[in-house]
């Protein structure tokens, strides 16, 4: 199915955003959890959370099937076999502890691989893909980055097959400022040809594109005024007004990159 648009909503669409301040949503380990428990059964799922609580934490206590089911999940209290609601405890409350819980799982039910320097489960049972990482020395999540694939050209660049734009990306709250945002777009960048920026960017992310990734990789400015050239851009470019950016873009191989004419 085809959609026309305007010229002038085809911009309002395509503007890039610099929002002020930092994304807040939920923990990686939630969606992670989410996934894995769409794929094995309850009594499966309730197996590996015991083999946990016994064999990695070492936790004596024996819990009910109802405390094992619902463990992990984004829940302050817990209701027994009997509908009794106790608090759960603080251990396994532990935000590092849930994180190692769902990192734990994901060795068990996902397909993990080495991306980059950091390990992988790649989601691509839908028309997205979403890539979410996991620190193999820790054994914690650390974030996701969710991209949608964009074919042939784009705003004055021609774009190789497996080219993709970011949806969303976020690396967890207790673990900005660590370099993971680096590693995670790097890793990506070993799996797609060119990745593109969202349209709408926090600071962090804004950071990413314009200071960070050109120290490594080949990284160009798309403008929003039709016919303008990318700007190529090196860690000492200077880009004094980013709203008139459309989008960045980023690639390891730049000779896929070529201009449209």
């Amino acid at each position: 199915m085809k959609i026309i648009i305007t010229e002038e909503q085809y911009k309002r669409i395509n503007e890039i955003t610099i929002f002020q301040g930092v994304s807040s949503v939920r923990p990686t380990h939630l969606d992670v959890l989410h996934i894995i428990r769409e794929k094995i059964s309850e009594s499966t799922y309730n197996k590996a959370i015991k083999e946990y609580l016994k064999n990695v934490l070492g936790y004596p206590e024996k819990f009910t099937n109802k405390f094992i089911s619902h463990y992990a999940e984004e829940v302050p209290y817990i209701r027994d076999d009997s509908d009794r609601y106790t608090e759960m405890p603080k251990q396994l409350k532990n935000p590092e502890v849930l994180s190692n819980l769902v990192y734990f799982l994901s060795k068990k039910f996902l397909k993990i691989r080495m991306l980059g320097n950091l390990e992988c489960y790649i989601d691509d049972s839908g028309y997205d893909k979403a890539f979410y990482f996991f620190d193999p020395e820790l054994e914690t999540c650390v974030g996701y980055i969710s991209c949608k694939p964009i074919f042939d050209y784009y705003n004055g660049i021609d774009l190789p097959d497996n080219s993709y734009a970011v949806n969303s990306s976020q690396v967890d709250a207790e673990l900005k400022g660590r370099g993971y945002g680096k590693e995670m777009y790097l890793s990506v960048l070993d799996y797609v040809s060119v990745l593109l920026s969202d349209t709408a960017l926090y600071g962090d992310s804004l950071n990413i594109w314009v200071n960070v990734l050109p120290k490594y990789v080949y990284v160009g400015a798309l403008y929003k005024k039709s016919g303008k050239s990318p700007k190529i851009m090196s860690p000492e470019t200077k880009i004094l007004n980013h709203q008139n950016v459309e989008r960045y873009f980023a690639t390891k191989k730049p000779k896929l990159i070529t201009q449209t004419k």
